[in-house]
């Protein structure tokens, strides 16, 4: 297998088990098929691996990447080439470090670069290139809904796209839509769907307002 296969988990709303299952296949990847794996978190209104990372709070994340590709991409390289030789294997890269006291103003600079000076397909796509060199699958938590993020991921970074939903009716329109929009697009990433069946809550009969929410949820 070629290494650095990109495989993009996207849903069109939070909350649908995505970074969950996210995180078991990766293990069974790593674990059981011993594949070097790293993950990247792309949701940076609000990040989902920041506990689970093995350089939590750290100053090595996406946020403080893009500002060094900016200022010199030569440090840019060298800091993730080293960084990946200390946690090779198994390594997450988070989207941002919750405790830096300007993060506000950060994030406000980071997007206006991001999407108005368009240099997001360069710098994710320069930042995969490295990763490629040393890890099998580059695994990406992306942006929900129709963030920019999320669109350049689908369409431009990744070879397999995993699409997880639940079975109501927001999610699964909003899925079908959007892909349907790709059909066509020779360059577009494979796709693989996952419905998270969610439990439904329990019921209580006595309660006429949660007997509505649980009919509701089964019909939707």
């Amino acid at each position: 297998m070629d290494k650095g296969k990109v495989i993009n988990f996207y849903s069109f709303k939070g909350g649908v088990g995505r970074s969950t299952i996210l995180k078991k296949i990766s293990e069974i990847l790593h674990q059981d098929y011993q594949y070097n794996i790293v993950i990247m978190d792309m949701d940076f209104e609000s990040p989902g691996h920041i506990t689970l990372s093995n350089n939590e709070g750290g100053n090595f994340n996406i946020l403080e990447l893009f500002t060094q590709y900016i200022e010199d991409q030569n440090k840019f390289k060298k800091d993730i080439e080293e960084k990946i030789e200390e946690n090779y294997g198994y390594f997450y890269i988070p989207a941002l470090n919750i405790n830096m006291p300007t993060l506000k103003d950060r994030l406000d600079e980071f997007k206006k670069d991001l999407y108005i000076k368009a240099y997001h397909f360069s710098f994710f796509r320069e930042l995969i290139n490295i990763l490629s060199k040393k890890f099998d699958y580059i695994i990406i938590d992306n942006r929900i809904g129709l963030d920019p993020i999320s669109l350049n991921n689908i369409i431009n970074l990744s070879d397999i796209t995993v699409w997880v939903s639940t079975l109501n009716y927001q999610n699964i329109t909003a899925i079908r839509k959007l892909f349907m929009s790709f059909i066509g697009n020779k360059e577009i990433s494979r796709f693989i769907f996952i419905v998270n069946i969610v439990p439904p809550i329990k019921r209580d009969k006595s309660s006429p307002f949660q007997n509505k929410v649980y009919r509701n949820s089964l019909c939707s």
